[in-house]
């Protein structure tokens, strides 16, 4: 099945984003919690953006560049563009027809 991937663009390049239960578990365990306390606590979009980057190279077959330390300064300029990418992982497969994916038949 092919894998959903959004593309944050940081420092004139773009980076594969993949939010999937790799990236979601991960977070589960940081967060000691579920999901819900991302509303609370900033600071856990660090560690889900670096987990969700860390599956996007993974998953188009990319080198990961960053570090967990070098999250917060990727949000200072894209705080925004990835939360918005957020809710387009769950979005129904017709919703997505579409969107680009990685190792889908062309």
């Amino acid at each position: 099945m092919a894998k959903r991937v959004e593309y944050l663009k940081f420092d004139g390049d773009e980076y594969p984003i993949v939010v999937d239960f790799y990236a979601l578990k991960r977070l589960q365990h940081k967060a000691k919690g579920g999901l819900e306390k991302l509303d609370t606590d900033l600071s856990l979009y660090e560690p889900f953006l670096y987990y969700a980057m860390e599956r996007g190279a993974v998953v188009t077959e990319t080198k990961m560049e960053f570090k967990m330390v070098d999250m917060e300064r990727i949000l200072c300029d894209c705080y925004f563009d990835f939360v918005e990418m957020i809710p387009k992982f769950f979005a129904r497969d017709e919703d997505q027809s579409e969107k680009p994916t990685v190792g889908e038949e062309q």
